[in-house]
């Protein structure tokens, strides 16, 4: 049974009595409407069947006024699904399925009907297609979830390329205007905005149930967590508020080479307030966009400090990390061609002017000599950048470091764009 009421007045305004079951999912709200699925699943009515019930007619699809329950269309062929969402802005109605790890057995995780709101006209179907989870409508896109979600456009239900990457996890995502928030180990997220990849709140893990929600500024975080006894420091409430000094760090993204850096010595990826994507190198955070890079010798080691620790410059938390003592460094680039190199530096020690001198060559031509950090950025923990045009012919980016110190090179960030 179907009961609304008038939330003001608490006043039943309509019942409808099911044929066979409203399952909960299978009910979506917009325009003045109330669309609602009438049905079993084959999973559902084969268990009635075994118990010797027998039942007769067809699942539906309705259309409802929401304020009388008049039926506005109704669809009874190919009803498969176990959920509906509906998109006001494009008055479109979706008909699919959540089957994820942690939803109910019978849940349908496979094919997709868009319907028009208003007629209940077929807009598009995939009966093929295969996804996890609940889908999100945002926009101009269909959100699916799970390890590998992906997006659909909304209008035909092609894919759109996009897609986004999570750690192990039970809950499934919730959307926001800037944030897709989910379990992914700890509590996760990925950046809308600048499509900036998957990253994490540390120290926490998000719930069964989805239960990170962004809603003015702030994110609360209730604890909705069942029986299970996962391995995480914190099982607690709270709300976390947006402090843009703080470091974030991503993986996941999947970038063009010519919309990218590496950040050596990171501890993720990041977007800059540009676009540009810095890829970390190594690789620690988690798998993103594959770019060969090879450094000279192996065992080169890194340096690390948190950008808050940074005094001065652009992009602190690039300059925040590096390399210490690599002879060399070779990035594998898709195409020949006049290129623009950016190198990005620090020094990281009080060690004072003269200390650390070195000089740096581009393919193979010396085009820093006798480099000293602390003296051009004017002391210590202080970024800066030297920028170079260069021609490439063998599609690699070769830089070389000779030392004149005990101290040896040091390099933070490379970034190259290829000139018309």
């Amino acid at each position: 049974k179907l009961t609304v009421f008038d939330r003001r007045t608490g006043k039943a305004l309509w019942t409808r009595e099911a044929e066979f079951n409203f399952r909960h999912n299978n009910i979506a709200l917009g325009a003045d409407k109330l669309f609602v699925i009438d049905s079993l699943t084959d999973a559902r009515l084969k268990a009635l069947q075994r118990r010797g019930f027998k039942l007769e007619g067809k699942s539906s699809l309705h259309a409802l006024d929401l304020k009388s329950g008049k039926t506005l269309w109704q669809e009874d062929e190919g009803i498969f699904g176990t959920f509906l969402n509906y998109s006001p802005e494009h008055d479109l109605l979706l008909q699919a399925g959540s089957a994820y790890r942690d939803r109910a057995k019978d849940e349908v995780g496979r094919g997709m009907i868009a319907y028009r709101g208003k007629t209940g006209k077929v807009l598009w179907n995939n009966k093929e297609l295969g996804y996890g989870g609940p889908c999100l409508l945002m926009k101009d896109r269909i959100i699916t979830n799970g390890n590998g979600g992906f997006a659909l456009d909304i209008l035909t239900g092609k894919p759109t390329g996009w897609s986004y990457r999570r750690n192990y996890g039970c809950n499934t995502a919730i959307g926001s205007e800037h944030l897709l928030t989910f379990r992914s180990g700890a509590a996760g997220f990925y950046d809308l905005t600048n499509d900036g990849g998957t990253g994490n709140w540390g120290g926490f893990r998000s719930s069964c149930t989805a239960n990170l929600i962004p809603a003015n500024g702030v994110l609360n975080a209730p604890d909705y967590t069942r029986t299970c006894s996962c391995a995480y420091q914190l099982q607690t409430s709270l709300a976390l508020i947006h402090m843009p000094e703080l470091e974030y760090w991503t993986f996941g993204a999947e970038v063009p080479q010519d919309q990218m850096g590496i950040n050596l010595g990171a501890p993720g990826d990041r977007r800059d307030p540009k676009g540009k994507m810095w890829l970390e190198h190594p690789e620690v955070g988690g798998p993103s966009t594959k770019v060969k890079v090879s450094i000279e010798p192996k065992d080169t080691t890194i340096f690390r400090l948190h950008s808050t620790t940074v005094k001065a410059g652009d992009l602190k938390w690039i300059g925040g990390s590096g390399l210490k003592g690599a002879e060399s460094v070779t990035i594998a680039l898709k195409e020949n061609g006049s290129y623009k190199v950016k190198l990005h530096f620090m020094e990281p020690k009080d060690i004072g002017a003269g200390k650390r001198l070195f000089d740096v060559k581009l393919q193979g031509k010396t085009v820093l000599s006798k480099l000293d950090v602390a003296e051009s950025s004017e002391g210590f923990r202080k970024t800066m950048a030297k920028e170079f045009t260069i021609a490439v012919k063998d599609e690699e980016l070769r830089l070389e470091f000779v030392p004149h110190t005990e101290e040896p090179s040091i390099l933070s960030g490379v970034e190259w764009r290829l000139l018309p």
